[in-house]
Order: C-alpha cells, then structure tokens, then sequence
C-alpha cells in the first residue's frame, strides 16, 4: 500500500460524510496518476442549482467535513 491508497481512503470518508449530509460529490483519485496524488480531492458541482440551495449545500459540507 502506498501513499495513494491512503489519499484514496480519505476521499472515500469525505465523500461517505457528504453523502451522510445529502450532498454528492465526485472522488477525483479515479482521474489520477497515483504518484501525482498528494491529497485527498474532491469535486463540487453546481450547475442546475440556484444560490440558496448552494449556500445550503456548502453549509451541509461544513458540518460534515469541519
């Protein structure tokens, strides 16, 4: 096991906690060279949302992540 299993680990519990809250996000380490990765990364999108449920979104991953 190296370095990138523990990045993928990672991603893995914040993408869990993220889900816990209702909100999805994509893992990134599937996209990755295992050697380049150097943190777990997560991507957000919020392309048919308006402000408000944005602003609620991100509140929700506050709670779970910090």
């Amino acid at each position: 096991r190296g370095l990138g299993d523990v990045y993928k680990r990672q991603e893995q519990e914040l993408l869990e906690r993220a889900a816990a809250e209702k909100v999805k996000a994509y893992g990134m380490s599937e996209n990755m060279v295992e050697a380049t990765m150097r943190k777990a990364t997560v991507l957000l999108g919020f392309g048919s949302i308006d402000e408000a449920e944005m602003q609620e979104g991100l509140r929700r991953l506050q709670k779970a992540w910090l």
